[in-house]
């Protein structure tokens, strides 16, 4: 059952990863015609620059620290929590001024914003509890794959001098 969690939890980050990279990837398309317009685009251009980075590492699981990719002790929890419930804020923004620079007529902007703002709170929400239970639920393996078994060896045979070969051998026969 932990093993389905963990999976469960490493690819809603995955989805997060990707839903925003696209949702960066639609603000900077809003861009130009936001700055045509005369708005500020410098400070959200740098928050979804970095929003890029998060997303491109949480779409990578290689790239992603160990502790948050697979959390397994108790000591992750701090980071781990912090990190699926600060982590929507970074792709919230983004997303939102995508379809805010599109300048579609208020009810309906504010609805697809809205929308267009709940996948990662969604999704890290998830990751929340599932993180919750990981961290606090034993990992009884370790993380680390069972030894395999080494076959026994054979116990070193002493060299023996010739006299005490031959005791040996007339030992045996007798």
């Amino acid at each position: 059952m932990r093993r389905m969690l963990a999976t469960c939890y490493l690819t809603l980050l995955r989805l997060t990863g990707i839903y925003g990279a696209f949702a960066v990837l639609a603000f900077f398309v809003a861009v130009p015609g936001m700055m045509a317009r005369g708005q500020f685009a410098a400070l959200p251009a740098v928050i979804a620059v970095v929003g890029m980075l998060v997303a491109v590492t949480l779409a990578r699981p290689p790239l992603m620290p160990a502790w948050f990719a697979r959390p397994s002790r108790r000591r992750h929890l701090l980071p781990v929590l912090l990190g699926t419930g600060l982590l929507p804020l970074l792709f919230v923004l983004p997303a939102m001024g995508a379809v805010i620079a599109m300048q579609i007529e208020e009810p309906l902007s504010r609805s697809l914003s809205v929308m267009a703002a709940a996948p990662p709170f969604l999704l890290l929400g998830l990751c929340f509890w599932m993180g919750l239970a990981l961290c606090v639920w034993p990992d009884r393996t370790g993380g680390t794959p069972a030894p395999v078994p080494v076959s026994p060896r054979r116990p070193a045979m002493p060299v023996l001098r010739p006299e005490e070969l031959a005791d040996l051998r007339r030992q045996r026969g007798a």
